[in-house]
């Protein structure tokens, strides 16, 4: 029995049917048959179907186009302006060679040829080889994208031999011409060379900033990261904001993140100014639900940050009260330098509230008070009166039923016999 393929082009819709495999795709499978057209192309037979397949490859290259820059930059109308491309590369066209690279790269095989009158699909394996040799003919006549893409085939090993000293003379070729992608992969090499010296690291800079003055928003930054390094030799925490900030206002979500994250610090240890919380609160609402590398993530999640520049806002106003003398704003903010919330965590600050707020007879602090001393005692050197003074809270704990005062008393008596 003959097998039969059936393609059929109606408004919005695109199918193709194989009676012998039993494969029916329609557009919203376009993504799939895309990945399967190597099987299918074969099949064709007739001018008919070669024309509902070109207008099928049209709306293949018309969904493409959204998803992939190159495509954008390469569109046909139909296949034989693939063909007119494939004679001006053979002519030796440096442009003409670079556009018809990018389209036998196998992300874009869905590209065919039209060879004796037959249609044939790009094959993978062959195309990376045919795909890295018309960049490199394109490259050596100074066409810098074709120059970039030899980089990264090296780099890669796609089409030939993995070869990174290959890789970095092309990336350095396209670099010096100006190519801000290739500056950024010319300064990645120099970051991670694994010398970690002091020359590498300032050719990365140089390559970095080279392609982020172009408006690249990882060389931006990456800057920032290389100027925010503790122990790095370009240290510069205003460079480091500048180059974060140019990054985020791209919407790069890792700058936006460590722009947060720096402004969080600067609130957090350098006198909590109003505008360093300001910029920290907007920086990290802009990517609340945007999930974030692991290894950019210093301090948990933005809605920890969130959370603890709001309860910052709550030790100013605790603050300002227990300093008026308010017995229950006094033990709150005992417990925030208790456990860190809002504040760096700090057990004589503790220490000092909880007292205010026992003295004035806050009975809920009597426990907490005993138990800082203790603390205290414990991890400052063992000091009589501390311990004396966690006995005397936690008797007057003990004395209001508090059952955590009349626990811990017993453990602190029981441990001295």
């Amino acid at each position: 029995m003959p097998q039969q393929h059936i393609f059929s082009f109606k408004e919005d819709n695109v199918t193709y049917y194989d009676q012998a495999y039993q494969i029916e795709f329609t557009k919203p499978n376009v993504l799939y048959m895309l990945e399967n057209l190597s099987m299918i192309i074969p099949r064709v037979k007739g001018e008919g179907d070669k024309l509902v397949l070109n207008k099928f490859l049209l709306e293949l290259t018309q969904i493409l186009s959204t998803k992939k820059k190159e495509t954008r930059d390469i569109f046909f109308d139909n296949i034989e302006d693939v063909m007119a491309l494939r004679k001006s590369a053979e002519q030796g066209d440096g442009e003409s060679q670079y556009r018809l690279g990018v389209l036998c790269r196998p992300d874009h095989s869905f590209v065919l040829s039209l060879d004796n009158n037959a249609l044939a699909l790009l094959g993978s394996e062959d195309s990376e080889k045919e795909s890295f040799c018309l960049f490199l003919s394109a490259a050596k006549q100074g066409y810098v994208k074709a120059q970039y893409e030899v980089g990264k085939c090296y780099l890669s090993g796609l089409g030939v031999k993995r070869n990174q000293e290959e890789a970095i003379n092309w990336f350095h070729k396209a670099a010096e011409q100006g190519d801000a992608e290739a500056q950024e992969n010319v300064a990645d090499l120099y970051y991670n060379s694994g010398k970690a010296s002091k020359q590498d690291e300032l050719e990365s800079i140089k390559w970095y900033r080279k392609a982020a003055e172009q408006g690249n928003a990882r060389a931006q930054y990456m800057l920032g990261i290389i100027y925010s390094k503790e122990q790095g030799a370009a240290q510069d925490k205003d460079e480091a904001l500048k180059w974060f900030r140019m990054a985020a206002d791209q919407g790069h979500v890792q700058a936006q993140f460590r722009l947060g994250s720096e402004y969080y610090d600067r609130f957090y240890l350098n006198g909590q100014k109003d505008e360093d919380r300001t910029e920290a609160i907007k920086w990290l609402q802009k990517i609340i639900n945007t999930p974030l590398v692991p290894g950019e993530i210093r301090y948990g999640n933005v809605d920890a940050l969130l959370k603890n520049l709001s309860e910052m806002d709550e030790v100013v106003s605790l603050l300002k009260k227990a300093e008026e003398g308010n017995a229950k704003a006094q033990y709150e903010l005992a417990e925030h330098y208790a456990k860190g919330f809002g504040v760096k965590k700090n057990n004589d600050e503790a220490i000092k509230w909880f007292c205010k707020a026992a003295e004035q007879g806050y009975s809920k602090a009597y426990y907490e008070l005993g138990a800082a001393y203790y603390t205290r005692y414990q991890e400052g050197g063992q000091k009589d009166e501390d311990r004396e003074e966690a006995i005397k809270w936690l008797q007057k704990g003990e004395d209001v039923f508090d059952m955590n005062a009349s626990i811990l008393l017993l453990r602190i008596l029981q441990s001295s016999r």
